[in-house]
């Protein structure tokens, strides 16, 4: 199936399309901007600041969330390429170029998101959700550091503040490289954790090194190889790579044992039950706070 949409703006109109396989999310094949310059003044219409979120929806989503016994969380995505990349007919490429040629729409529209984000994360606050997620994957895969302390980290720096003002604690998920966005965090904002800390070749991450480095300032989570491990591996496998993590990073607490991003519809349910299992049987501290593995 095609999905083609039609948006019409004040400034002019703006088309889409979404190729649906059976069973599969939507995949974009024709995005709304695809010339900065004369779409960015239509494409603007749609970043109005929101009024008001769907309370009961939220409701049921905290209800199913308790039922489970488990923490009930709330995302917003952070400005820059790694979202925008999504709006614009050649990703990457026509932004960087847009970096050069005409860095006032880019700043403009980094405004309109900060003003956008703001006023979600003041109605995101109300509903009081456990914690919230910060969601920008690859922040610094698909743009530079330099690019990410100019366009997502005034953004976070403000709203993990606002969140650490509420009492409610933060997590960030960025996936591909995110070492050099770990030092941002804890140099410049109140981001209380990041995931999923992949590693090399899909990330950039050593575990035990950032652990070392920066595990009594932010919270880890991660970092389990998704294809390697978790897809190809077997039980005892997954096991053993678990077994490692915690040895890397779970001495002293501050870490959440996962998988180094989603894992794939065919990963083996026998894998994923490895990995639950050894968090419950290893992943226990003694009365020192230190892991018994």
């Amino acid at each position: 199936m095609i999905e083609k949409t039609l948006i019409r703006t004040t400034d002019g109109d703006l088309t889409q399309q979404s190729l649906c396989f059976r069973a599969e999310p939507p995949s974009p094949i024709e995005k709304p901007i695809k010339n900065l310059v004369a779409d960015f003044p239509k494409f603007r219409w749609l970043l109005q600041e929101p009024v008001e979120l769907d309370r009961p929806v939220v409701e049921e989503m905290r209800a199913a969330c308790e039922r489970r016994q488990q923490a009930f969380g709330l995302c917003i995505g952070y400005p820059g390429f790694h979202g925008w990349m999504c709006a614009v007919q050649g990703g990457v490429e026509p932004l960087s170029y847009a970096e050069c040629d005409t860095p006032e729409i880019l700043q403009e529209w980094f405004e309109l998101d900060l003003a956008f984000g703001t006023k979600l994360m003041e109605l995101l606050i109300a509903i009081k959700p456990d914690y919230l997620l910060f969601g920008g994957s690859g922040t610094i895969t698909l743009a530079s550091t330099e690019l990410a302390r100019k366009y997502a980290i005034p953004a976070l720096k403000k709203w993990s503040a606002m969140a650490k003002a509420a009492g409610i604690p933060t997590m960030l998920h960025s996936c591909g490289k995110s070492r050099a966005l770990v030092d941002l965090l804890c140099e410049e904002t109140d981001v209380n954790s990041i995931n999923p800390l992949e590693i090399p070749p899909m990330g950039d991450v050593d575990l035990a090194e950032v652990k070392r480095a920066r595990g009594r300032q932010i919270g880890l989570m991660g970092n389990l190889h998704t294809t390697e491990v978790m897809l190809r591996g077997t039980p005892e496998q997954v096991r053993a790579a678990a077994r490692q993590a915690l040895r890397d990073a779970g001495q002293g607490g501050g870490f959440i044992l996962s998988t180094g991003d989603q894992c794939g519809p065919a990963t083996p349910e026998e894998n994923l039950f490895a990995l639950v299992e050894t968090a419950k049987t290893e992943g226990v501290y003694n009365s020192r706070g230190n892991l018994r593995i």
